[in-house]
């Protein structure tokens, strides 16, 4: 049953290492008919899909964990799904704590969620609970991080998005191991001011996705694949009041294959290996930098645009 997320969590690091030394986009087979900045703001367009797809793996990970209660949390299905078939906010039953086995996740404690569907794609979570460095059974006051493993895979289809009208069809298999540190509310005490509580999210993962662009350009098959890291992403709640990350940054570093079948009747094969980030401020708008091309990404629609 846990396979996927042995098989993430071994897969991760190796792709790690492989990609972090790219640091600027090069191509390894040149264009023929590809126009460059097409081609870029159809990665963007991903790049924005694998950033929301992680920020709902955190709310939802926040839902499952007790992390965040429901009561502080955005509760409006489709805030952060890119098509909402389902309710995002739905009871998940997860059970445990388990004990080490080698069909559980890695180590004991681990609470293990039921697979779950929305717009197409399914995702399997897991968490377990941290008290000074020591797996502890529950969530409770003593509580200072939570550790969370997800992993996705299925089909997702955006029509008619944004002012390139086109339609986005991609295959998606995705994984992560994230850790999220629990910083508690402290009251103002003299010249000392208060903290807000607040939750901070580091993770690792992996992205081997393909996608299929038809516009007035033709089609373009892509495939995708890389690293995609979250670095200090802060929330602060409750998150009924702040459903953005206040700061912090979402990265990508990605391998991409691009066969294009233009409309001119022309086709051509295109290697390239691209990094990308996001970066947040507490807003709806998220930065997003391809190369060199910065794009916003509506954290509520995920639509990119503004691509220059």
């Amino acid at each position: 049953m846990f396979r996927s997320f042995r098989s993430s969590l071994i897969v991760i690091a190796p792709t790690l290492i492989v990609l972090a030394a790219c640091s600027k986009d090069s191509s390894t087979t040149p264009a023929v008919v590809t126009d460059a900045t097409i081609a870029t703001k159809d990665v963007a367009a991903e790049v924005g899909a694998s950033t929301a797809s992680i920020l709902a793996s955190q709310t939802l990970a926040d839902v499952n964990s007790g992390a965040a209660p429901r009561s502080v949390l955005l509760v409006p299905s489709g805030v952060f799904a890119d098509i909402a078939s389902t309710p995002l906010f739905a009871s998940t039953t997860c059970t445990g704590p388990t004990v080490a086995t080698s069909t559980n996740p890695p180590g004991a404690g681990w609470y293990v969620c039921a697979k779950t569907t929305d717009g197409g794609i399914t995702a399997q979570r897991a968490h377990r609970y941290f008290a000074a460095g020591s797996v502890v059974p529950n969530f409770g006051a003593t509580v200072d991080s939570v550790q969370h493993i997800w992993s996705e895979t299925g089909t997702q289809v955006d029509t008619a998005k944004g002012t390139d009208a086109a339609v986005r069809s991609r295959w998606v298999s995705r994984g992560d191991t994230a850790s999220q540190k629990i910083t508690r509310a402290v009251a103002a005490s003299g010249a000392t001011p208060a903290v807000p509580e607040s939750r901070t999210w580091n993770s690792r993962g992996f992205n081997a996705d393909s996608a299929n662009v038809v516009d007035a350009h033709g089609t373009r098959r892509w495939s995708f694949s890389g690293a995609r890291a979250t670095t200090n992403l802060v929330y602060q709640l409750p998150k009924s009041a702040n459903p953005y990350p206040m700061s912090g940054t979402i990265s990508h570093n990605w391998t991409s294959r691009l066969i294009n079948l233009h409309i001119s009747g022309k086709a051509d094969t295109t290697t390239t290996t691209r990094t990308s980030s996001a970066t947040f401020n507490g807003t709806q708008q998220a930065t997003i930098t391809v190369g060199g091309l910065s794009c916003t990404l509506d954290l509520k629609t995920h639509l990119v645009s503004g691509c220059k």
